[in-house]
């Protein structure tokens, strides 16, 4: 028999095979573990900050404002933006594990780090949920302040609202499948 190359069958099976993973030093995963650590920190306490400032704009106003109604669902606002914080600083992650760890703990931890960055849609939409009920106490509060009862007047928030629990969903589901990918990349099941 000749040496020669493969019959196109055998290249089309080559090329349809699924890639290994490159194997992966502790170096190069305590690298990867790092870098999503300080990405994870930043968007933290971006997101605290931009919650805090949230809160203090909707607390201003609840204190300067003269109907209940409106007063009432500004409060709401300002209890949901803090939760918001509050759920977000729930995941911050802890320190690297220590330069002498085997590969196995730095992996576990770094999928730790990616498992606990899942969150379920319930806990996602009850920890908005006063930020909402804010919203449309707020609303409900000018429709009665006005007594201009066209519900043309209000398409604008509801559909704003819409829209953005429209793109929630969507950047929430775009995220766990990232997530998944990413934990699947790893393999096994996530650490403790």
């Amino acid at each position: 028999m000749t040496a020669g190359p493969p019959d196109d069958f055998l290249k089309k099976i080559w090329k349809d095979q699924p890639q290994e993973m490159k194997p992966m030093s502790v170096t190069d995963i305590r690298s990867l573990a790092s870098t999503y650590r300080r990405k994870l920190r930043t968007r933290i306490i971006v997101g605290a900050g931009l919650g805090m400032a949230l809160a203090g704009l909707f607390g201003w106003q609840a204190w300067n404002e003269t109907d209940p109604i409106i007063r009432i669902g500004e409060v709401f606002s300002v209890l949901g933006a803090i939760m918001i914080v509050w759920f977000a600083s729930d995941t911050w992650p802890g320190d690297l594990p220590s330069p002498s760890a085997t590969c196995q703990a730095v992996t576990d931890y770094y999928r730790h780090m990616i498992a606990r960055r899942r969150i379920a849609m319930p806990s996602a939409v009850a920890v908005a949920l006063p930020s909402l009920m804010g919203v449309a106490t707020i609303a409900w509060g000018y429709w009665v302040k006005s007594g201009d009862h066209h519900l043309g007047l209000y398409l604008p928030l509801i559909g704003l609202i819409m829209l953005w629990s429209a793109a929630y969903v969507a950047l929430h589901r775009r995220r766990s499948r990232a997530l998944k990918r990413k934990l699947d990349e790893l393999g096994g099941p996530p650490g403790p």
